[in-house]
């Protein structure tokens, strides 16, 4: 089975956290909170770690919570307060606005004469109504930003002031919890995780290297014979005439050669047997990408060797 389709076979099987948080707070609706020892151990884990644990104070954990619950309500009341004030300013407006016509409403009734003669009359009392309004909106103006600055201010510190009070209790962590989706993908993550460490739970081989090939100033140091001339590949070596590097990472006398290609045959789909010149290993090959590079690793040990193809014919380099 691939990696990719024991992931997707974990995902499916990794448990239905929103469900159980769910389930959870419906179990205990009535109870005052949530009992932490019915909280499952790894949801538990990542409140304290995304939560922590509140500041400690002097006063009780009902002070607290009563002291949060005022706070919240204190807020609430404040910004509705607040919007009825924008709403009393446009109620003054068209009630201004509503005197005036009903004003000239009742001249035009009681007027006896021309209607050019109840224009004229009109008109100044139209530009009295007309600045009236202006001047009150005027007046208006640095009131309605001011309390507009407070309601936006108010919307900020309510959720502010909800996540503090759910902060108290168990309740209140969980539903947080519940709403935030990265918390419960982490919750997820974690268990997968988990499951694909116990999967994975074999000895790891470490190796240090000596001599890496450059020195501190990242240039390339090549090896020297005794008389201090630089060492080069031989004749027939792949890299004939090339400089010798000085490290350890690379067994470049391993050549073509050294593997015999008539005995490389086929045992299953992702499975070939490879005979080198003394001894014969299974291997896992996986194609890494596009390229005609593969990632072997020896099937009962730790180690990892790469293999490029050199040619088109069955002849392999293999880089220990």
């Amino acid at each position: 089975m691939s990696p990719r389709s024991r992931l997707s076979e974990l995902a499916v099987a990794c448990p239905d956290y929103e469900a159980e948080i769910r389930s959870l707070l419906e179990t205990h609706q009535a109870a005052a909170d949530v009992p932490e020892d019915a909280i499952p151990e790894a949801v538990a884990d990542l409140i304290a770690e995304s939560f922590g644990e509140p500041e400690a104070e002097e006063a009780a954990d009902e002070d607290r919570v009563g002291l949060a619950e005022e706070k919240l309500d204190g807020l609430k009341a404040a910004l509705v307060k607040a919007k009825q004030k924008l709403m009393d300013f446009e109620s003054d407006a068209e009630a201004m606005a509503q005197q005036q016509e009903q004003e000239i409403s009742v001249i035009t009734e009681q007027w006896t004469g021309k209607k050019s003669e109840l224009n004229a009359h009109l008109k100044p009392f139209k530009a009295s109504h007309k600045a009236a309004i202006a001047t009150l909106k005027v007046t208006q103006k640095d009131q309605r930003k001011a309390i507009k600055a407070e309601v936006k201010a108010l919307e900020k510190q309510i959720p502010q002031a909800e996540v503090e009070l759910k902060l108290l209790s168990n309740r209140g962590k969980l539903e947080l919890m519940l709403a935030d989706d990265d918390l419960i993908g982490t919750l997820k993550e974690r268990w997968i995780a988990a499951e694909v460490a116990k999967q994975l739970d074999y000895p790891i081989f470490m190796a240090v290297s000596e001599r890496g090939g450059k020195d501190n100033s990242g240039d390339y140091k090549h090896m020297l014979d005794e008389d201090g001339s630089l060492v080069e590949f031989p004749d027939g070596h792949p890299q004939e005439g090339q400089s010798v590097i000085d490290q350890d990472l690379v067994n470049y006398d391993l050549r073509a050669e050294d593997l015999d290609a008539s005995i490389w045959e086929r045992a299953t789909q992702s499975e070939w047997v490879i005979s080198l010149r003394d001894k014969t290993q299974r291997f896992i090959i996986s194609l890494r990408d596009k390229t005609q590079h593969f990632i072997i690793s020896l099937r009962d040990k730790t180690q990892h060797f790469i293999i490029s193809l050199r040619d088109k014919t069955q002849r392999f380099i293999i880089s220990l």
